[in-house]
């Protein structure tokens, strides 16, 4: 298969997805790397295509607003409007970048920080696979990272649950007017209601790859069977 995989952020955000593109390689993949430039040397350019992602977000978290909310990392809701005003500089010049490397793909595997990639998928027809580092879908085992869980809140289900889908809306309110135009305009696909893509995240229609060992966090029991534990 063609895989392309799309990551950003710093060195510890990027190296476990060069990891992967060297083991999809190494399985006999047609494998393409989009990263920053930086980290063209994780990979063995010989095995796996490296394409150049603009922009460095890590830079801007270091010397901007965000970092007070990375330190303390108590206000998650606080954390998502600070990404999103970062994604919203790194983005702009980063959407046909990414755009190019999804048109011949059969599977685009994105970061977290690189979520256009799925609606990039969907417009040339390739399948989008998730990849995370931290659980970042919804489940009743325990709360988003970020949320407070004090003393008998760690067994209350629907406030975990509730969590995750707290986070995924106001992600998804503060990107959805950029993303839904560029749908619309550049890669010719209906715009998405407030709900955004997660119904169809949840009906274990899209694959989410977690790179973490169920030793440290154990699968969750109703995280739906296209979610995979991969290991680190």
């Amino acid at each position: 298969m063609r895989v392309t995989i799309i990551c950003a952020g710093s060195r510890g955000d990027v190296q476990p997805y060069a990891a992967l593109a060297l083991g999809c390689a190494s399985a006999g993949h047609a494998v393409r790397l989009v990263t920053h430039e930086e980290f063209r040397s994780l990979v063995d350019e010989g095995a796996v295509r490296f394409e150049t992602l603009p922009g460095h977000p890590s830079r801007l978290v270091a010397g901007g607003h965000a970092q007070g909310a990375l330190t303390s990392g108590r206000n998650v809701l606080a954390l998502i409007r600070s990404l999103f005003r970062i994604w919203k500089t790194f983005m702009t010049s980063s959407l046909p970048v990414i755009r190019s490397a999804c048109v011949d793909a059969d599977v685009v595997v994105y970061a977290p920080l690189a979520f256009p990639a799925y609606h990039a998928a969907e417009a040339s027809g390739a399948r989008p696979v998730g990849a995370f580092l931290q659980p970042l879908t919804r489940t009743r085992a325990f709360p988003a990272p970020g949320f407070p869980a004090p003393g008998p809140l760690r067994r209350w289900g629907w406030y975990n649950r509730a969590t995750y889908a707290l986070m995924e809306l106001q992600a998804w309110l503060l990107t959805r007017r950029d993303i839904n135009r560029w749908r619309v305009r550049e890669l010719g696909l209906p715009p998405l209601s407030w709900r955004g893509p997660y119904p169809r995240l949840y009906r274990g229609e899209l694959p989410v790859l977690y790179g973490f060992s169920a030793t440290v966090v154990p699968r969750p029991p109703d995280w739906p069977s296209a979610f995979r534990l991969t290991g680190y």
